[in-house]
């Protein structure tokens, strides 16, 4: 298995954001509202992640991990969203494609993003789950 763990880039917004909305809608269809799943714009994710991806901002990573040169996962974060006591930095978002669950890909995307946060003095960091995601939990518990 040949992994690659790069950058993203605004041209990848559109495949990130595809895979975003397929892993929603696999991931979440237990405790969020089939109609609100249904509803998720492609156009208009793509657009946001594209402008944000162009603007690189400082401090800001956002990560793409591949396997076989097909997008399988991402991530994004950076400082926290919300004025924080505890945490510098923030995992915003860490998605692995559901038949790619369970094979070390979401650990590796996240040790490697942890990583580049800690290189930014970005640590320690939170990171943001819906309560009813036990086991997106399970996973963040067990990463420590």
């Amino acid at each position: 298995m040949t992994i690659i763990i790069r950058d993203a880039t605004k041209e990848d917004a559109w495949l990130v954001s595809q895979v975003n909305i397929q892993i929603w809608r696999e991931s979440y269809s237990d405790f969020i509202d089939k109609r609100d799943l249904e509803s998720l714009n492609l156009d208009e994710m793509a657009s946001r992640r594209h402008a944000f991806y162009a603007a690189k901002h400082k401090h800001h990573l956002n990560l793409i991990i591949e396997e076989r040169h097909q997008i399988i996962g991402f991530c994004e974060g950076g400082p926290p969203r919300e004025p924080s006591e505890y945490a510098k930095g923030e995992i915003y978002t860490l998605y692995i494609r559901q038949s790619h669950q369970g094979r070390g890909f979401g650990k590796s995307l996240f040790l490697y993003a942890l990583k580049e946060l800690r290189k930014q003095h970005l640590s320690p960091i939170l990171v943001g789950v819906l309560r009813e995601n036990r086991k997106s939990m399970a996973f963040y518990e067990y990463m420590g």
